[in-house]
This record gives structure tokens, C-alpha cells and sequence, in this order.
């Protein structure tokens, strides 16, 4: 009973905050289109060909609203709730469950209603001339203007970084749950430290070992645009936000580590 419990209490706070991030997107959608259509209409031929319109908005408030929502989760939604129910690790499962699976289908209703924006604004415009979100599909899509590979085609991606985000955020604000201000900051600053040395090394230096370092920093990188580097980095996230939050204590005695 304890755990349908805690399992609502996640889930009526991700229906309810991602309900107004998909009515904002959609209204923004709507905005953008209206806007984009009536200046279309007013240009001559040459400056219609070089208009653009992105459907980018949505992907962005979705990623920064799953990023803001795992933070969160780990910082305010957790300590709350292990202050009622004691299962620390009953509780973890139900968030990052909760928050894994919210992500695929908000991602899949948000890439949905997306898609059927750019569909709507290639009736009005020429189908070339509307890109959804940044990904580039290709012009036999644009043209023939079929919803399921527009919507396959930046679905998976979204869910990527959905989920990546989400774990990020869930990491970032464990830590600042377990350690001091301070400390958190110190941990976070580690991998763009070593990053900003590796360009500034090969930049005064270039060595093969300055460059050797570059390089390891940038692989580091390089998969986080990837989809299935995201879900690794994903499963990372949560296995670390995992360890440092199954023994947390209650909010009273937060920043117990460092």
C-alpha cells in the first residue's frame, strides 16, 4: 500500500508540471506560426526561399523542464517523502521509474503534437521551408509530408535527451542534497576544469600528450549525441544519484557527507 503510495505521489507531480509545459509549448507553437505565415505572406519570391521556420521551442522548454524536474525530485520530492515513508530505496525506485517512464511518454506526446504542427505549417508554406525541431529530415519526407517518419525521425532523439537531462538533474541535485554548497560545486567543476585545460594546453603547447588529453576529454564528450550514449550516461546518473541518496537522511540533517 505504502509503495502505490509513494508511486502516486511521483506521478501526480510529473502529470501535473508536464500537462503546463505541454499546454506553454503548444500555445508558443501556435505563436510562432501565426507570426512565421503572416510575414511569409509578405515576402517577394527570393526572400521566401531563403525563410525558415523551426519548430524548436517545445524540445527546449521539455529539456530544461526535465532537467529543473529531476533536481527536484532528488532535492525536495525525495527528502519530503522519506520523511513519511522510511523506504529510502522502495522510494529511489519509485522516482527514477516514475520519471523514466513519464519521460518516454511526455517525449512521445510532445514529439507528437510537434509533428503535427510541421505538418499543419507545410500545408501553409512550402514544405522546405519547416524544420522540426533541429533535426534535418530529409526532402522526400518534407515533400511527401508523412507524419510517421517525421515523427520517428525526432522522437528517439527527444527521448535521449530526455532521459539524459532528467538523470543529470536527478545527479546534480543529490549531490547538493548530500554534500555542502560548496562541496557540490567543487565535484560538478571537476569535468569542465579538465576540459578547459585540455583546449588551453593544446592551444599553448601542442604536444602529442596535450593533444592525447584533448582528445580523451572530447571522447568523454562525443556520446552525449548519441542516443545510445545517452542512455548510458543516463544508467550512470541514476546508479550515482542511487548510491548517494539510498542512505540519505532526512532533510534535518541534509549535507552530511562533505
Amino acid at each position: 500500500m505504502k509503495g502505490k503510495q509513494e508511486n502516486a505521489f511521483f506521478i501526480k507531480a510529473f502529470i501535473k508540471r508536464s500537462f503546463i509545459v505541454l499546454i506553454l509549448g503548444s500555445i508558443l507553437m501556435a505563436i510562432t506560426l501565426m507570426k512565421f505565415y503572416e510575414a511569409y505572406v509578405g515576402l517577394d519570391l527570393s526572400a521566401r526561399a531563403q525563410a525558415k521556420l523551426v519548430f524548436s521551442t517545445p524540445y527546449i522548454i521539455t529539456g530544461i523542464y526535465l532537467f529543473v524536474l529531476g533536481m527536484s525530485f532528488s532535492y525536495y520530492e525525495y527528502p519530503g517523502i522519506i520523511s513519511i515513508y522510511a523506504n529510502r530505496k522502495n522510494n529511489l525506485r519509485q522516482m527514477l521509474l516514475v520519471g523514466t517512464v513519464g519521460i518516454i511518454i511526455l517525449e512521445s506526446i510532445n514529439g507528437g503534437i510537434t509533428s503535427l504542427f510541421t505538418l499543419g505549417a507545410r500545408y501553409l508554406c512550402p514544405a522546405a521551408s519547416v524544420q522540426n525541431g533541429f533535426f534535418d529530415d530529409t526532402l522526400k519526407e518534407f515533400q511527401n509530408l508523412q507524419f510517421g517518419s517525421i515523427f520517428v525521425s525526432s522522437i528517439k532523439e527527444e527521448i535521449g535527451i530526455g532521459l539524459f537531462v532528467f538523470a543529470l538533474g536527478s545527479l546534480i541535485g543529490s549531490l547538493f542534497y548530500r554534500l555542502k554548497a560548496s562541496s557540490a560545486i567543487c565535484v560538478l567543476s571537476i569535468l569542465p576544469i579538465f576540459l578547459a585545460l585540455s583546449f588551453i594546453a593544446e592551444i599553448l603547447f601542442h604536444t602529442q600528450m596535450t593533444a592525447l588529453f584533448m582528445l580523451s576529454m572530447l571522447m568523454v564528450i562525443k556520446p552525449i549525441i548519441n542516443f545510445w550514449g545517452q542512455l548510458v550516461y543516463s544508467t550512470l546518473f541514476y546508479v550515482l544519484a542511487y548510491a548517494l541518496l539510498r542512505k540519505a537522511p532526512i532533510k534535518a540533517y541534509a549535507h552530511d557527507l562533505l
